[in-house]
């Protein structure tokens, strides 16, 4: 985890680190395996009076992209193929 000198001293910069850690905690069980993740804190992030509802706010629609995302290497599933062929009778 990385966080750039940008976000001020290193006390704001490990509180943020913590809320990240704390929410992929968190949420690890809903995370498919195999996927990496970098996150980009905003420059004009208080990393005083961030909290986690702050984070998970922020992430939450990242984390329900992931969950509905196919898994990788899979083939995209639309039109007349995402239905299952049905032998010929």
């Amino acid at each position: 985890m990385a966080v750039s000198r940008k976000l001020g001293p290193a006390v704001s910069r490990n509180r943020i680190k913590r809320l990240l850690r704390e929410f992929f905690r968190l949420h690890q069980l809903s995370l498919p395996a195999g996927v990496d993740f970098v996150v980009v804190p905003k420059r004009h992030v208080d990393a005083g009076t961030l909290g986690l509802a702050d984070v998970e706010r922020e992430l939450a629609d990242l984390v329900a992209k992931v969950r509905q995302a196919p898994a990788p290497g899979a083939a995209p599933r639309c039109g007349r193929d995402a239905q299952p062929a049905q032998p010929d009778r």
